[in-house]
């Protein structure tokens, strides 16, 4: 589940022919459509590099030797609330942090 209750806006961004492709891609995989998976593609970078991430916090355990990394990492929203980035984010936004 992805989190949907913020004021969208729309932005324009350039991207290259193979950027495309891995957009189109992605959202084919996930099966939403390209401003979604591009959403999704930020939390998730914003998500793993996040410092306080360590790596026990973000893996269910225990880990099947077969499951590749995806499978293995906890849901991005509970990482997400774990690490408190939309608090985060509020704060700063509205200067209380």
């Amino acid at each position: 589940m992805w989190l949907d209750r913020r004021k969208l806006h729309s932005i324009t961004f350039k991207v290259d022919e193979i950027e495309l492709q891995i957009i189109k891609d992605m959202a084919q995989n996930l099966e939403v459509d390209e401003s979604e998976a591009i959403r999704r593609a930020i939390w998730s970078l914003v998500i793993l590099s996040d410092p306080k991430l360590k790596v026990g916090d973000a893996i269910k355990l225990p880990v099947p030797d077969d499951s590749c990394l995806w499978d293995a990492l906890r849901p991005f929203p509970e990482l997400a609330n774990h690490l408190g980035i939309e608090l985060r984010a509020w704060k700063r936004k509205t200067g209380n942090g």
